[in-house]
């Protein structure tokens, strides 16, 4: 599975560059574009900031963030030993949606962002959805889904105690009639 992971990530990395590439050279001529009027764009911004704009021209900080973040990522999706469908899809999320944005802050300086809803004013890009629903399904599996497998586990664990006990209770009976049948032998 962790091959097929790096592959799936791999294919993000490449969604998110591709849609960013088409977005500089077709939407950043013309500023915007009306897809659904009235409630969605591809507007051509360039983000020199994080989330809603926030701490503009940080860019060193944000490398270095994004990418102790994507290592802390890539740890937990090799070394995590119960994963589930929620901890892979997060981990793959954050680590291909991470590699998007570092990519462009690397190599320009600034994020391009360009999807534009009227419901949500900030405009964003593929990489902050797939890092945005990686963060959500990761709280989703330490919240509820870590919480359930250690339940199961304590209870799996239980049940496991109470049969190696039943299982010493009938060998001590075995090991006592041993004896016994072996005085009756003898006589």
């Amino acid at each position: 599975m962790l091959i097929v992971s790096f592959i799936i990530i791999a294919v993000l990395v490449g969604i998110d560059q591709l849609t960013k590439y088409f977005t500089v050279v077709y939407v950043k001529p013309v500023g915007s574009i009306s897809v659904i009027d009235g409630f969605f764009r591809l507007t051509y911004v360039e983000n020199r900031g994080a989330a809603l704009g926030m701490f503009q021209n940080q860019r060193w900080f944000f490398i270095g963030m994004t990418a102790l973040l994507i290592l802390a990522a890539c740890v937990l999706l090799v070394k995590y030993k119960h994963h589930t469908w929620a901890s892979y899809t997060c981990a793959i999320l954050i680590i291909g949606g991470g590699i998007g944005n570092l990519i462009d802050r690397v190599l320009v300086g600034f994020v391009v962002d360009f999807l534009s809803f009227s419901i949500f004013p900030p405009v964003f890009n593929f990489a902050d959805c797939c890092v945005t629903v990686g963060a959500l399904l990761f709280a989703y599996h330490v919240l509820f889904a870590e919480r359930k497998l250690k339940s199961m586990d304590e209870n799996g664990n239980k049940e496991a105690n109470e049969d190696l006990k039943k299982e010493e209770i009938l060998e001590d009976t075995e090991t006592e009639q041993k004896p016994a049948e072996k005085e009756g032998g003898e006589r």
